[in-house]
This record gives C-alpha cells, structure tokens and sequence, in this order.
C-alpha cells in the first residue's frame, strides 16, 4: 500500500474505497481511499477502542467477500452510528447487541424474552436456563438441571439491550454491573464459539468477575 494511502487504513476508519479485479490475481486492488469518518472522532478511550475492534472482528467473520448482505451491512452501520455517540459506560450493552444482532441475521441467535420449549414470556423471571449448544433460553419449569442459568436482574438486561435492533437510532444501551457483563458475555460467547470455531474475544470486555471483599480488583 503506498504512503499516501496507509494513514487512512487505520482500523475502525470509515472510508470511501475504489478498487478494481486483476485478472491475475485473487485479491483485488486498491486504486484510492478517502475518509468518511475517523475512528477517533468517536473512540478517546481504550475501552471504546477495544469494543470497536472487537465488532470490527465479528464483521470480518460474517461478512462474505465481494458480496453485499444488507442485514449485516446495516447492522454495522448502525453500531458504528451509536459507537461515536456513546460512551464507556454503553459500550458492554452496545457490544452484546451487535453480537446477538449477527448471530440473528445469520439465522442462529435466540430470543431471551421468550421460553424456547412452551413459549411462555420470560420477561420479569427470577432467571432462565440457556443452552448454548441448541441456542435456547428456556424457563425455570422447562430447563434440565445442566444449564447455564443467567439470573433475573442480567436476563432484564439482556432483553432490554436487545428490545430493538441495532441500527435502530432510538435504541438504548442500559450500564450493565460486572456480573450482568459476566453472564451475558460468557452466553453470547459460548454460542458464538460454538458457530464460529476458533473465534476468541479479549477477555477485558466481558470476563469481568463481580468486586470480592477479600480481593482489590474486578478481575
């Protein structure tokens, strides 16, 4: 890449590309970028920073070369609309609905207001069993003694920062406490790693364990 486009490469960079085949090659080649919008207009912390590559690495993942998906395609535009608008404290909740937004839009997410087995709401319950393997949520009557269980207070979270989608410019992105982030993150992580082998996301975005007496630290 020449100097004089390598500056606006910078990762999370909006740009406005002109690229062309070569029949000689499988890639094809940048003639001529200009910026759209930069990163750091939105992103001054390292928090926000680290969630913008985190979804800049899930698109890489669904996104299919050369070939346009509108529901993703929205979906990233939207979270970039809400990214530079939004600040630290948005960023988990931000970041999970991106999450539960691909993982829907490529046909495998689930629906935490609802049991996936008798269909009942669980909208104001104690707690729900999830079954990542099978991409259920189920009830406390329908879920088998082995499931991961999310519980009352992070499961409102849950159905609240995925009450609307993404692109949506009225959504709003709840402050999730560290356990909240725990479970909603190791849920949407499981199912993620289950569909996408191999896939890994930085651990200081959601591995974050609730404040202990004994100990000085959130880790």
């Amino acid at each position: 890449i020449s100097s004089r486009l390598s500056a606006l490469l910078e990762p999370g960079n909006e740009l406005d590309l002109m690229l062309y085949p070569k029949d000689d090659r499988d890639l094809w080649m940048l003639g001529d970028a200009s910026l759209v919008r930069a990163a750091l207009t939105g992103g001054d912390t390292l928090a926000k920073l680290s969630h913008l590559l985190a979804v800049m690495e899930l698109a890489d993942r669904f996104l299919p070369e050369r070939e346009p998906v509108p529901e993703f395609e929205a979906l990233l535009r939207g979270f970039l609309e809400h990214w530079h608008r939004a600040g630290d404290a948005a960023q988990p909740a931000l970041f999970f609905a991106a999450e539960a937004g691909f993982l829907e839009a490529a046909g495998i997410g689930f629906d935490p207001r609802e049991c996936s087995a008798c269909g009942n709401s669980l909208v104001g319950a104690a707690r729900a069993g999830v079954r990542a393997s099978e991409g259920d949520i189920l009830c406390s009557d329908c879920a088998p003694p082995q499931v991961r269980w999310i519980d009352g207070s992070a499961l409102d979270g849950f159905q609240l920062l995925t009450s609307r989608p993404v692109p949506d410019p009225e959504a709003i992105w709840p402050e999730l406490d560290a356990e909240a982030r725990q479970q909603i993150g190791r849920i949407l992580h499981e199912h993620m790693s289950l569909h996408l082998p191999g896939y890994r996301l930085p651990a200081s975005l959601y591995w974050l364990a609730p404040k202990r007496a004994d100990r000085g630290t959130d880790r």
